[in-house]
């Protein structure tokens, strides 16, 4: 709901729909606290506790998802300060895994919602669900928006204007660029703490029941 509506740019209402419109919050499937604290998650998943862990997704159609995993791979793998772990987003390839330097890299990861509450900071698509998802997890973004989704791009712009993300068009992704961003994120705790307030207030909505609950006064 106002004011951290991330879809807000894409939602645009006639006056007579105006009282009949109700923000429900995110569908989460696994809310945050059904989980084991950050700290005990990266020990759970192989990294180090005390360390700053970047997760990364690569999403969207195959060639998109081939893409970006490539391009994060690379980038991602000449890490320092910080480990990182990559999904590449491929069912096919469950159980695939490998390391380079601080780097992990998996072909598809099943307790997706345990590596969010793990990470200190989302890189991946600006999809809705995934940058909905990410904040109500207090996570802030580095957002890499599909340029021929006006949706992806809008929702780029809002996490960005809320003081939660910093987002980078593909065309210029590289170490020089994305590397800087993810420190920049990092080292400033302002991305987190503005997160962590987002939360908070996803906390009190209800989202799917909610909208199980309407539908049920409706029937």
């Amino acid at each position: 709901p106002p004011p951290y509506t991330v879809s807000r740019e894409n939602l645009r209402f006639p006056p007579s729909f105006k009282g009949k419109i109700e923000f429900v919050g995110p569908f989460i499937r696994v809310k945050p606290e059904m989980l084991p604290s950050q700290e005990a998650l990266k020990e759970e998943l192989g990294f180090n506790p005390s360390e700053p862990l970047v997760y990364a997704a690569a999403s969207g159609p195959t060639y998109e998802r081939w893409w970006l995993g490539r391009r994060l791979e690379k980038i991602l793998s000449k890490a320092s300060g910080f480990q990182a772990v990559l999904t590449l987003g491929r069912r096919d390839l469950e159980g695939y895994a490998r390391r380079r330097n601080k780097l992990t890299v998996y072909g598809w990861i099943k307790d997706r919602f345990k590596f969010l509450k793990a990470c200190d900071l989302l890189v991946g698509r600006s999809s809705h669900g995934a940058v909905t998802q990410a904040l109500a997890y207090g996570k802030p973004l580095l957002l890499i928006p599909t340029q021929e989704q006006t949706e992806q791009i809008g929702n780029a712009r809002t996490a960005v204007s809320l003081g939660v993300a910093e987002a980078l068009d593909p065309r210029y992704l590289s170490e020089e660029t994305l590397l800087p961003l993810i420190e920049k994120i990092l080292n400033n705790e302002t991305y987190r703490l503005r997160a962590e307030r987002v939360k908070a207030s996803a906390q009190n909505l209800k989202g799917a029941e909610k909208v199980a609950e309407d539908i049920l006064e409706l029937l």
